[in-house]
């Protein structure tokens, strides 16, 4: 597969609010195919030697540039603040935790069970 056309499966999936999870799963291993999953996850780090400061800065504005390009517009708008695409992933990610806390609700759950869901929600908030 070239790279346009794995781009392409890439921005099939696009970030729309409702499916972090899903575009997560496949932004994730796009990135880690580019063999670039360390600046997604922040675990690449900065570099003290200039040459290798500009490679790190190259590599963090691709994996920036492919994450503006598999979401929405309007969300794109909202990671403007952020330098990096670890910072962005994980706005992204907290959205989506506070997005579904506020969505949740008991429907035909009983109190235990509405309850014991929304501390799992809430767990995954810390």
């Amino acid at each position: 597969m070239n790279s346009q056309s794995s781009l392409h499966n890439l921005l099939s999936t696009k970030l729309d609010g409702s499916n972090f999870s899903l575009w997560e799963f496949h932004f994730g291993i796009f990135v880690q195919r580019k063999g670039l999953f360390g600046w997604l996850d922040g675990s690449a780090g900065l570099p003290t030697d200039e040459k290798e400061l500009d490679r790190s800065n190259l590599n963090n504005a691709k994996v920036i540039a492919w994450m503006l390009n598999s979401v929405h517009a309007d969300i794109a708008m909202g990671l403007r603040p952020f330098s990096s695409a670890s910072e962005m992933r994980l706005h992204l990610r907290n959205f989506e935790v506070e997005h579904n806390i506020v969505e949740y609700t008991q429907g035909d759950k009983n109190a235990r069970s509405f309850y014991a869901g929304l501390q799992l929600l809430w767990l995954e908030q810390d």
